[in-house]
C-alpha cells in the first residue's frame, strides 16, 4: 500500500501558510475599506479602537493553525458592567478566538463592537 509522501505534506503545509496570509492581507483591506477606526495597522498585527472615549481595543493578528483558522482576534482594555456581557467575555478562551474565514471574523469583531458599544449605552443609563 502506497503512502503519500512527506515532501507533499510539507508541499500542503506551503499551499496553506500562502492561503492564510493572503486571507490575513484581504481581511485588513476589508476592514481598512470598511471605515472603522483603527489604532496600528501593519504586516503582522492591526488594533482597532472600539468606541470614542474608551480604551478598549480590538487585536488581530495572523495565526496560522493546521485546521484552516488564519487571524487570532482577542478584546483589551475593557471591563464589561453588564453582567451577561461579562460572562459571556469572562476568561482568556472567551475574550479570544481564532477564525478560519474572513466572513467569520468580520462578524466576531462586530459582535465585539456591538457588545460593548450597548454595554457603554446601557452603562450610562
Amino acid at each position: 500500500m502506497k503512502k503519500i509522501r512527506k515532501q507533499y505534506i510539507n508541499k500542503a503545509r506551503t499551499v496553506e501558510k500562502k492561503i492564510a496570509n493572503e486571507k490575513w492581507n484581504k481581511l485588513r483591506e476589508i476592514i481598512r475599506e470598511s471605515g472603522i477606526s483603527i489604532k496600528i495597522d501593519t504586516e503582522y498585527e492591526m488594533w482597532l479602537n472600539v468606541a470614542p472615549n474608551s480604551t478598549a481595543e480590538i487585536e488581530l493578528y495572523p495565526h496560522r493553525l493546521l485546521n484552516g483558522e488564519f487571524v487570532h482576534i482577542m478584546i483589551w482594555s475593557y471591563q464589561f458592567k453588564s453582567e451577561i456581557l461579562a460572562n459571556k467575555y469572562r476568561g482568556s478562551d472567551r475574550n479570544q478566538r481564532d477564525v478560519s474565514g474572513i466572513p467569520e471574523a468580520l462578524q466576531c469583531i462586530n459582535r465585539i463592537l456591538e457588545d460593548i458599544r450597548f454595554d457603554i449605552k446601557s452603562g450610562k443609563i
